[in-house]
């Protein structure tokens, strides 16, 4: 859009990146981790070690919901 005014020429949903769909497609949890198509990825790629500079965070938001229970 080139100014704000012609934002009434639109709905919402076509201006709203947040309404708009994304992807659909369909999701058997059953069979999914058994397709050879999609290999399981390993804890260590998951989950940050104390080399990843990520650590960190990830240890304060862990202790924060620890201590919401």
């Amino acid at each position: 859009m080139a100014d704000a005014e012609q934002k009434i020429n639109y709905q919402e949903s076509e201006i709203d990146f947040g309404l708009r769909l994304l992807a659909k497609f369909r999701f058997d949890p059953e069979n999914f981790w058994h397709r050879d198509g999609f290999p399981k990825v390993g804890e260590t790629a998951l989950y940050p070690d104390r080399s990843d500079t990520f650590f960190a965070i990830a240890a304060d938001i862990k202790s924060q919901l620890e201590q919401a229970r």
